[in-house]
């Protein structure tokens, strides 16, 4: 009877340990889903921090254009009144088609504004569209679109191609480019 519950005791022994290490093992899994976790949110967290600013930096760019256009425009509105001014001085009627068409129309500020803003966009387009260009001359031309977007990036990145580049390449932006190879080295 005595031996009886010596092998119970060891059986529920064993038991026990088993339960112990099953315990452990999924506490570790929970442990390490968790830093997993805190270290994608980190990924995430410095992904937006850039991608906030390259749109900030990109902003400010744009609205240096804009004021670069402004004062191009402003200076030429100058030169415009004092050969106006000039002309009336000495006598001459003001012959200019482009003066006489601004006064059959009114153009509000608003307008004005509008227009300017198409006019860096189309600067910015016609700039971006020559850069283009000439990357595509540098680049040989290799059969992509077979290829899902993963692979594209990664076959532009082994030709040597800088982020950048790769994200003029595919009309993609920067920042997805670095997040998809970086969550790319993290799998291997």
């Amino acid at each position: 009877m005595i031996t009886f519950f010596i092998i119970t005791s060891f059986i529920l022994n064993a038991i026990a340990f088993l339960a112990i290490i099953l315990l452990f093992m999924r506490q570790n899994r929970l442990v390490e889903l968790r830093k997993d976790q805190e270290m994608m949110i980190r990924d995430m967290e410095e992904a937006m921090s850039s991608y906030m600013l390259e749109l900030k930096e990109e902003n400010e760019q744009f609205i240096k254009r804009l004021n670069q256009i402004h004062h191009k425009e402003a200076s030429v509105q100058d030169e415009e009144r004092s050969q106006e001014h000039d002309k009336k001085e000495k006598g001459l009627p003001n012959l200019n088609p482009k003066q006489a068409e601004d006064k059959t129309q009114s153009i509000s500020v608003g307008n004005l504004q509008r227009m300017r803003a198409v006019k860096g966009y189309q600067q910015t387009l016609q700039q971006d569209s020559k850069l283009v260009e000439t990357e595509e001359e540098k680049i040989p031309e290799t059969p992509i679109k077979e290829k899902s977007f993963l692979e594209e990036v990664l076959f532009l990145q082994k030709q040597g191609l800088s982020i950048a580049e790769i994200a003029k390449k595919l009309d993609k932006g920067q920042t997805e480019i670095e997040l998809l190879l970086k969550f790319q080295t993290n799998r291997q």
